[in-house]
């Protein structure tokens, strides 16, 4: 495996994460208007912040790893 193999496998795993963190940010909305109760919500607030959390884990490891990612080609 080489060292920009890992930077590439994260940033398939980045996309269809933020994804689901738009999913599940829109199921909390759906809760609130729906005036769901507050153990539900708190559930589904906690996802989010984990989603967003391992997200920028994830983005920060693959940067690290390659900080010329997402840059475009000379």
């Amino acid at each position: 495996m080489t060292p920009n193999t890992v930077p590439r496998i994260l940033d398939a795993i980045l996309d269809p994460l933020a994804s689901i963190q738009e999913q599940v940010q829109a199921a909390l909305d759906l809760a609130r208007q729906n005036k769901l109760p507050r153990p539900f919500l708190d559930t589904i607030q906690g996802a989010v912040a984990n989603l967003d959390i391992t997200w920028e884990a994830l983005n920060e490891i693959a940067t690290t790893l390659d900080p010329d990612r997402g840059q475009p080609e000379p």
